[in-house]
């Protein structure tokens, strides 16, 4: 009898083990999630403010033929 009270003893230590385990595993894996979610936002944010910049140039490109376009016109 004394050894399975010591067996169930065990058990019990190692499912409590076993849980802490995987608590600590799913709270590493819900901050790597929310770090590379961020991550991704922030690349995001950065693919769009390229995009961005380079509409202005290129409208800025077309305005600038334009007006040369019209000064050679005029000559």
């Amino acid at each position: 009898m004394v050894s399975v009270t010591s067996h169930s003893s065990e058990l019990r230590e190692l499912s409590s083990e076993n849980k802490q385990n995987w608590k600590t595993s799913n709270d590493v894996l819900i901050l790597s999630t929310k770090s590379h979610v961020e991550r991704e936002k922030r690349l995001e944010g950065v693919e769009e403010e390229k995009a961005l910049e380079e509409e202005e140039e290129k409208e800025e490109t077309e305005e600038e033929e334009k007006e040369e376009e019209e000064e050679e016109e005029k000559k």
